[in-house]
């Protein structure tokens, strides 16, 4: 995970062919914070590949996704971030 907010999030993953869905759910995990969100609707804003020359021989991409319509509970949880 690059970045969070009460709006999105950002992150970099292995570009090994899987398509990430323009927009659906997700769940996050974050080990630090023992938290664990389910079902979080989002909305995808950009998604590249990443130049990994020098950092690694599998393609890496940055995803940056909105999230939509978020319940409180939900929304309370991101405050704890």
């Amino acid at each position: 995970m690059i970045d969070i907010s009460l709006k999105g999030l950002a992150f970099e993953y292995f570009d090994v062919g899987a398509s990430i869905p323009k927009e659906g759910e997700l769940n996050l995990l974050v080990w630090d914070y023992d938290l664990y969100i389910r079902k979080i609707p989002y909305r995808m804003v950009t998604n590249f590949g990443l130049e990994t020359k020098e950092h690694s021989p599998i393609p890496i991409a940055r995803c940056s996704v909105q999230f939509e319509n978020l319940s409180p509970e939900k929304n309370w949880s991101f405050k704890l971030l």
